[in-house]
């Protein structure tokens, strides 16, 4: 099944904390890629991102989610849904 996902850079964050933090986000981006876990992921906005993730369950996608280092370093929080696109 899909999962939409949006995510949010926190409030309280400095700038340079996202910065320092990218290349590890994007290596997480491209290895859930290369598995098929990541359909699609791109920024969104001026504070976020979404994307659509293909998992087992709500449960495995929210914890594919919380893998991504802007979200286990508390940088972005964020909502996900099923998405249905059939």
């Amino acid at each position: 099944m899909k999962y939409l996902y949006i995510n949010r850079v926190v409030s309280d964050i400095r700038p340079d904390e996202s910065k320092n933090v990218l290349p590890e986000h994007l290596n997480w981006v491209k290895a859930e890629k290369s598995k098929g876990t990541l359909f699609q992921a791109g920024k969104w906005g001026d504070a976020g991102g979404a994307g659509i993730i293909e998992a087992e369950s709500l449960e495995s996608a929210t914890n594919c989610l919380k893998s991504d280092p802007f979200v286990s370093k508390g940088l972005v929080d964020f909502e996900i849904h099923p998405y249905f696109i059939d």
